[in-house]
């Protein structure tokens, strides 16, 4: 018998719904663009110059970077006027010209430009048809075939500016939107990657050998590059907070057990070796490690501090994971909780699940592990070594930090390389009152908490190393634009907060994170998220800061981030664990420097 109150329930609710379908496809509509790289007044430094992050160096450990992108070129190589061949009074793309020197000879080469990606044309419109100023790029078309050329490849070296066919941007000077015949072109000349560290280990120079990096997972740092340092001040409708800035890269190469990324000594070295005024790290891991600061890596990014360095930790993506989990454990009292593992992750079978259990002071826990095939295992509070649980390999190991953090660690495998998946239980018991931390991953390294923990979850204490690591300047991401699902202004539901396990407030601040508009390999505009994305925000801020006052200290950047934030209600009290000291706001860091430091 149908139930007619429900049916007018469900219509009522299928109205409400439709309603709200509409409403939001006309907000879609009327987007409007928050470009959260571009600040909202010119400054200007000591010497009268744009902050543009002129004079700066910035190291960042990350992926590969498209060193062949258009936005990562200076717009050093003069300016040039054009030759509206058919008079039309507009630009005729394979019709209009430019008289140039080409290896010693002047030659009149036809133009043509690249139609950009415009994966971001939600907030920012651009015309697919038509050559847009403040988002294409021009090129001389020297063989006339109607594709830009460049790499070597196709015959280019290190010394041809752009790396390929001569690139341009253009200086719209009545803001029209369009090339008019008296309005100029800016050649593109000089990278502004100064060093590339490949993952193994060869060092591409500008200059020397840049142009033949070995280009491997690309993507994410062209998205922080792009908000970084892309484009060009005053002409790019989207580009770079400090686009005068340099970069010095090294490529992370990640392995299948923790840690995952084993050569971090190898990497700062390096940043600090080329001469990195600021050091920024966008990776973050959270099993294996004590995350107290007491790593030898850790200390060496405090101790970078304590030299000169500023140095920028992210505070990871962990939080709405199920990956980390908080237990108040009692004196003689088991706890037991679960985790899951699938049979795959990351497009491959998940042979390895690696667990983390962290507490401070005295107690002693033992652990007993029941494998999804139902065979169990106890392990001695103080125990060091491996154990066949089943059809399970797990090794175990128990040690304390020079800071007095306990850890307990698992490595769970399965004989003959099959797959670890199924539900997982333990059970701790402790001889003190304690707190224990507990952290899991699987062979993937993801932020999706794919293997996770089914009970005592908690989305604190998901500040991940090194951002750990005493004295580094920690960020975290609050959600613009697209914010799917959370609410524009407030901290993104996964990304990492504190408190450290050693008491610490572990965030400084927020920086825009998701979504954020930048580049992305292969001549395209999208959209970048999370604490990566977050990240350069800050580091772009402190790029502006430094090229005004050199002198400046890790300690003098905080304090300029913390004391310039945006504050609103929806925070609570400041600073916490969630928001730190507020919203990174660039423009209040700058006017704060100028008011409260001496010059």
């Amino acid at each position: 018998m149908l139930n007619l109150n429900l049916i007018k329930t469900s219509m009522k609710r299928y109205f409400v719904l439709m309603v709200l379908i509409l409403i939001s496809q006309s907000l879609y509509a009327q987007r409007v663009a928050e470009i959260t790289t571009v600040l909202k007044e010119d400054f200007k430094d000591k010497e009268g110059r744009l902050l543009t992050g002129k004079g700066i160096t910035i190291g960042d450990v990350d992926s590969g970077l498209d060193i062949f992108h258009p936005m990562f070129f200076f717009a050093d190589g003069g300016e040039y006027s054009w030759i509206d061949k058919n008079k039309d009074g507009s630009f005729t793309p394979g019709t209009d010209q430019i008289v140039m020197t080409i290896k010693g000879k002047k030659q009149t080469i036809t133009l043509n430009y690249i139609e950009m990606k415009n994966n971001i044309s939600d907030y920012i419109k651009s015309d697919p048809s038509m050559f847009d100023p403040d988002m294409d790029f021009i090129y001389a078309d020297l063989n006339n075939d109607g594709k830009r050329e460049f790499g070597t490849n196709t015959g280019f070296t290190e010394q041809d500016p752009s790396y390929g066919e001569p690139l341009f941007t253009v200086i719209d000077k009545n803001k029209n939107g369009k090339l008019d015949p008296d309005e100029k072109l800016v050649a593109l000349r000089t990278s502004k990657i100064k060093a590339y560290r490949q993952t193994n280990g060869v060092v591409k120079r500008r200059g020397i050998d840049l142009i033949t990096t070995e280009l491997t997972e690309t993507g994410h740092c062209t998205g922080v590059t792009g908000i970084l340092i892309g484009g060009t001040y005053g002409i790019q409708k989207l580009h770079g907070i400090a686009p005068d800035a340099e970069l010095v890269l090294t490529q992370t190469k990640y392995d299948f057990t923790p840690r995952f990324v084993k050569n971090f000594t190898d990497q700062f070295n390096f940043l600090r070796d080329e001469g990195a005024d600021i050091i920024f790290i966008e990776d973050g891991e959270f099993t294996y490690e004590y995350m107290d600061g007491s790593s030898e890596e850790e200390q060496m990014l405090a101790d970078f501090t304590k030299n000169g360095k500023i140095v920028f930790t992210a505070t990871g993506n962990l939080a709405r994971a199920n990956a980390t989990m908080v237990d108040t454990l009692k004196a003689g009292e088991p706890s037991g909780f679960s985790f899951s593992a699938p049979s795959s992750t990351g497009g491959q079978k998940n042979v390895g699940v690696y667990a983390t259990f962290l507490w401070t002071g005295n107690a002693n826990i033992q652990f007993t592990l029941e494998a999804p095939d139902k065979s169990t295992a106890t392990f001695s509070p103080d125990g060091d070594g491996s154990m066949r649980v089943g059809d399970y390999n797990v090794v175990y190991n128990k040690n304390v930090s020079s800071k007095g953090t306990s850890m307990y660690r698992f490595g769970i495998s399965q004989k003959d390389s099959n797959d670890v998946h199924g539900k997982w239980k333990m059970t701790a018991n402790s001889d003190a009152n304690t707190i224990m931390i507990g952290y899991i991953n699987d062979i993937s390294q993801a932020w999706s908490g794919e293997t996770h923990f089914n009970d005592h979850t908690s989305i604190f204490y998901s500040a991940t190393y090194p951002s750990t690591a005493d004295s580094t300047i920690k960020i975290g991401a609050y959600a613009v634009n697209n914010p799917w699902g959370d609410k524009p202004g407030h901290i993104v539901s996964y990304s990492g907060r504190g408190p450290l396990i050693n008491g610490q407030l572990g965030i400084d601040i927020l920086a825009p994170g998701h979504s954020s508009l930048s580049t992305s390999p292969g001549n395209a505009y999208n959209y970048f998220s999370g604490t990566s994305s977050a990240l350069p925000h800050a580091v772009g801020t402190a790029a502006l800061l430094l090229q005004y006052n050199r002198t400046l200290t890790n300690s003098d950047i905080r304090k300029i981030l913390r004391n310039s934030a945006d504050v609103t209600d929806y925070m609570g009290e400041i600073p916490n664990v969630e928001y730190g000291y507020g919203k990174l706001n660039i423009d209040n860091a700058i006017k704060y420097l100028m008011n409260n430091f001496i010059q």
